[in-house]
């Protein structure tokens, strides 16, 4: 019997009934030089994702104000997904068509990862974000 990883499984599950959102996931490959294309050897695929579009953090110094960091973040459950999530690789959220861009991956060993993007562009689905090709 595993109490941690059933206990933590239980949470995450929680966490997302809660506070996911519909997303489409566009996996991406970028060549030298080229901007990012479709990445024929992994599929698109509808996941659900925990999305924060803002935080602040501490700055460092003598004032000590708190700063707004402009880069979104989003939390997923990692079996959701049948490849790995790499960086340039895109994310469409649903309810409102704007593409987020990978730019960290941070799994955190227990079977979810912290998700760094830009904000790029908006497109209703992963074939208008490659051009009309994926």
């Amino acid at each position: 019997m595993k109490p941690w990883p059933d206990l933590e499984q239980k949470l995450s599950a929680v966490i997302d009934r809660q506070f996911a959102e519909a997303w489409m996931f566009c996996p991406r490959r970028k060549a030298a030089n080229r901007r990012a294309a479709a990445d024929p050897s992994r599929q698109p695929q509808a996941v659900q994702m925990v999305f924060d579009e803002r935080h602040s953090e501490p700055k460092a110094g003598r004032s000590a104000q708190p700063i707004s960091t402009l880069a979104p973040w989003g939390d997923i459950e990692l079996s959701q997904l049948t490849c790995r999530v790499l960086p340039d690789d895109a994310f469409i959220r649903v309810s409102d068509s704007r593409v987020y861009v990978v730019t960290e991956v941070q799994p955190d060993g227990q079977g979810r990862a912290r998700l760094r993007f830009n904000l790029s562009a908006h497109a209703a689905s992963c074939d208008d974000l490659n051009g009309g090709a994926s």
